[in-house]
């Protein structure tokens, strides 16, 4: 069962070499895919989805209650690289992002 969530794993993560690390990007922050993670050396990106952008921005409380939903719960045993804001938020017709 492991080698099929592992196949899963690879075919969902956007996975790239450099600097001889393993780094990655999850467009969300799948809960269990952060927690197949960790205690690997694999780095991992994080992204907060497009439609929260706007209100997370203009809302401290909603800021902090999505960083100890999705960040805080992993960290550090799941190394976390970047978070991310959004994908091609410019190029997004909605003006409100």
């Amino acid at each position: 069962m492991e080698l099929g969530f592992l196949a899963l794993l690879i075919l969902y993560l956007s996975v790239s070499i450099s600097s001889a690390e393993l780094a990655s990007k999850l467009y969300d922050a799948n809960p269990k895919i952060l927690t197949a993670l960790r205690n690997t050396n694999l780095q991992v990106s994080i992204m907060v989805p497009n439609e929260l952008i706007n209100n997370i921005s203009s809302n401290q409380t909603l800021a902090d209650h999505w960083v100890h939903t999705n960040v805080v719960p992993f960290y550090p045993e799941t190394l976390m690289q970047y978070l991310l804001f959004g994908n091609e938020i410019l190029s997004q017709p909605d003006k409100k992002i």
